[in-house]
């Protein structure tokens, strides 16, 4: 790898997942090797199953600092607590509270193919209720890329216009992607209007996710928080 061999040209050691670390879990816990001990830390708090090796990749760079204050109590605490807005995102906010009973409003900033990939692993076991999309993108990416991955679990998309972003994409082209992956798909002009055709066409409940950019995560929270105050 790249990394190894400038470390190794610098003269500084690395520490490898599978060789010199490893980690599995259960429904609550993850169980972490490192040098020949075993360590027992909380799921993380935040979705997605990605969060897992991230919160075990910082458990290991936690125990390398060697510092008496930081031991597993305090690692465990900041596993469990640590909350970062816009990722799978579950909102709590007054449109998601307005919602008919059984349905769920989410919230993801993902926007290139790496992130498509961690959150259809997430999505992949949210099967047991639809999943529709609130879609908008920047004009500078292909937004094929990033909903290929996502495809197999969206019941339907609600294309949409990031509000207040001059390098948005338009709402049209968003749609016409989805569709050429197959996907059911319409234009909404903004998130509010999408989540009201949502849940109007829909014969049951299900889970709305927003996601596509940062800046239309950023334009979410924005209104969230102006609606409630």
């Amino acid at each position: 790898m790249v990394i190894e061999k400038h470390a190794k040209k610098l003269g500084v050691k690395t520490i490898t997942y599978s060789q010199d670390w490893e980690f599995s879990s259960s429904l609550s816990k993850f169980y972490l090797r490192f040098k020949k001990r075993h360590y027992v830390f909380p799921i993380p708090s935040l979705e997605g199953e990605h969060q897992l090796t991230n919160a075990a990749t910082a458990a290991i760079a936690a125990k390398l600092l060697k510092k008496s204050e930081i031991n597993d109590d305090v690692i465990g605490t900041g596993i469990r607590s640590t909350f970062w807005a816009g990722r799978l995102q579950k909102l709590t906010t007054p449109s998601a509270k307005s919602l008919p009973r059984g349905w769920s409003l989410w919230l993801d900033g993902g926007h290139n193919p790496g992130a498509a990939e961690a959150l259809a692993t997430s999505l992949s076991q949210w099967q047991q209720k639809p999943l529709h999309i609130i879609f908008g993108y920047i004009n500078s990416r292909d937004p094929k890329e990033f909903l290929r991955p996502l495809a197999n679990y969206i019941k339907t998309l609600n294309a949409i216009k990031i509000p207040g972003e001059a390098s948005s994409m338009s709402a049209k082209e968003c749609k016409l992607a989805a569709q050429q992956l197959g996907i059911t798909a319409t234009v909404s002009s903004d998130f509010r209007e999408a989540v009201e055709k949502i849940i109007k066409v829909s014969s049951k409940p299900g889970r709305i996710l927003i996601c596509g950019s940062l800046y239309l995560v950023g334009a979410v929270l924005r209104h969230e928080q102006t609606k409630h105050t």
